[in-house]
C-alpha cells in the first residue's frame, strides 16, 4: 500500500520543532510525525516506513503500523488540499 503524497514544506526551528504551514495557520509535529511525512514522498510503501520507525524506536510493528495510519488519517484532508493545489486539479 502506498501512502499519500505529502507536499507541504516542514520547517525545523532552532528549538528543535518542525513546523508546517497549512491554510494560514502553524501546526507543530514531533520529530517522528515530521519524519513519517517526510518519507511519504511517492517512493515508500506504508509497510517500509513502518519497518523504519519499528527499527528506530524498537517498537512493535502492528503498533507502530497502528500509530502511523491514524497520524496519517488525521492528515488526509491537508495532504488532499495540498495535492489538489499542487496538481492544479
Amino acid at each position: 500500500m502506498m501512502v499519500p503524497l505529502f507536499i507541504a514544506r516542514l520547517v525545523r526551528t532552532n528549538k528543535g520543532a518542525y513546523l508546517i504551514k497549512r491554510n494560514n495557520r502553524i501546526q507543530f509535529l514531533s520529530p517522528t510525525q515530521a519524519l513519517v511525512l517526510s518519507l511519504c514522498n511517492g517512493t515508500f510503501t506504508l509497510e517500509e516506513i513502518t519497518n523504519l520507525i519499528s527499527e528506530i524506536y524498537k517498537e512493535e510493528r502492528e503498533k507502530v503500523k497502528g500509530d502511523i495510519k491514524s497520524f496519517l488519517d488525521a492528515q488526509k484532508d491537508e495532504i488532499i488540499f495540498y495535492l489538489q493545489n499542487y496538481l492544479h486539479l
